[in-house]
């Protein structure tokens, strides 16, 4: 049985990614930081997950087979307009971190990514939405690098 818990100032996250093992990575780090997640391998299921349970961050997967993660934001963006975003992307190209920015994601997690990474964009999506909910942004530790 899949309990779920209920955090306070921790919103509700969404995992998309057509890869197993991204999703498990990211599942098992949000879950560490206290999320409730959800997960779904496919931009479809994505967005029929968050139309059910309006999250307050979403990871998405840049491409998948049915529908790129841009295009799949903006239709989540609909029903959970104040989501936070992260885009997790495997071919980094400037041009993309530019419409993915105009396309209002948040922060953009490049492939492959390292837990220095990973911490270091939860730590800023939790800023984030502390901002959000008015409480006050306590300090954090700085994340350390591991040379990279």
């Amino acid at each position: 049985m899949n309990e779920s818990k209920s955090y306070i100032g921790k919103p509700l996250a969404i995992v998309i990614d057509d890869t197993e093992v991204i999703r498990s990575l990211l599942f098992d780090a949000l879950t560490e930081k206290g999320y409730e997640v959800k997960t779904a391998n496919d931009a479809t299921s994505g967005i029929a997950l968050a139309t059910q349970v309006r999250p307050g961050v979403i990871f998405c997967d840049t491409y998948m087979p049915d529908l790129d993660g841009l295009r799949t934001i903006k239709k989540i963006r609909k029903v959970a307009p104040d989501a936070i975003v992260v885009m997790t992307n495997s071919l980094p190209e400037e041009s993309f971190e530019k419409e993915a920015m105009a396309s209002s994601v948040d922060f953009i997690l490049n492939k492959p990514f390292g837990l220095d990474e990973l911490w270091s964009v939860l730590e800023k999506v939790e800023t984030m939405n502390n901002a959000k909910l008015g409480q006050p942004i306590k300090p954090t530790n700085q994340v350390k690098s591991s040379g990279s």
